[in-house]
């Protein structure tokens, strides 16, 4: 799982997915390989989504749209709340309306559903458990609040409430990359360019071999930079 993350990171799409892909071949034969993952992922559901999203990035470099459609389709299928099949989908050209309509509804459940855990978890925070369970429900918090930050940061709702929560998994988990790149997300996607660039930069300090948040770096320098250059010429 983690090469396959590794070679999406680069922009290997098809030896991701095909590494994916013979996961799940083993996992076809094997019930102890089964087991393992659902024991680590809860369903076979996230790991089918994963794979089938890296099948779709490859064909969108490919420049093959129904091909993209078709595995993102299948990835929803497999994990309606896979945030990164959702963003996909939600911004792939081609849909027909009843696509359209069906991505933005599962966007807003999956966002629900993200709020519900993350009131759950507070609440189970709140009464007071061992310190072991504390510190795995507010780990699980961080996990949750940045998912809903990520997934309505990138694609449609209540975008306050996404910077807000995207501070808050920051306030439990400082410094963590992965989560400092959505919080430079929901600052791009509010126009807030100049934040959006201070925080991705320090994704990238964190992390200075991804390519996924040295991309980002790149598209909220270039942001920033027109509208500075727009107000100095206006």
């Amino acid at each position: 799982l983690t090469l396959s993350e590794m070679l999406h990171d680069q922009q290997h799409e098809m030896a991701a997915a095909e590494t994916l892909q013979a996961l799940v071949d083993l996992a076809e034969q094997d019930e102890t390989v089964q087991r393992q993952i659902a024991n680590r992922r809860g369903s076979m559901g996230p790991v089918l989504s994963r794979m089938h999203f890296f099948y779709a990035e490859h064909f969108k470099f490919a420049e093959e749209p129904q091909k993209v459609l078709e595995h993102l389709e299948t990835a929803i299928d497999a994990d309606p709340t896979d945030a990164d099949a959702l963003i996909a989908l939600y911004r792939a050209p081609g849909k027909n309306v009843d696509l359209d309509r069906r991505v933005r509804s599962l966007i807003r459940q999956a966002a629900a559903q993200f709020q519900q855990q993350i009131e759950l978890f507070t609440r189970q925070m709140d009464e007071g458990h061992d310190e072991e369970f504390r510190q795995w429900a507010s780990a699980r918090l961080a996990s949750l609040y940045n998912q809903y930050a990520w997934l309505v940061g990138n694609t449609e709702g209540d975008y306050d409430t996404a910077l807000r929560y995207s501070h808050r998994s920051l306030e439990i988990r400082p410094g963590t990359a992965g989560y400092l790149d959505t919080l430079g997300r929901c600052y791009y996607t509010k126009g807030d360019f100049a934040n959006a660039v201070k925080h991705q930069s320090q994704a990238l300090k964190r992390d200075a071999h991804s390519g996924l948040i040295k991309r980002q770096l790149d598209l909220f320098q270039r942001a920033l930079d027109k509208q500075q250059e727009s107000a100095r010429a206006g």
